[in-house]
């Protein structure tokens, strides 16, 4: 899937766990399992003449991948 994004610097914020529960107002989108993860280093999408940064993000575990996360608190996400 492709999305673009406003040129800018976003934080990416996702969940994860076994079984999706769908969106709930108490966040527990995926039950008593939900996990929250926040990326180290904020996304910059910038213009540099011509060329618009063009980033890629595998949303699952990786060998040896480059995206650097850390668990945070459900209330967060």
């Amino acid at each position: 899937m492709t999305v673009d994004v406003p040129l800018g610097t976003y934080a990416l914020t996702y969940t994860a766990g076994t079984r999706w529960y769908g969106y709930r107002a108490d966040k527990q989108y995926f039950g008593p399992e939900t996990t929250c993860s926040k990326a180290d280093e904020p996304f910059a999408f910038v213009r540099n003449g011509d060329v618009i940064t063009d980033i890629s993000v595998t949303l699952y575990s990786v060998l040896q991948g480059n995206l650097e996360t850390h668990a945070i608190p459900l209330d967060e996400f």
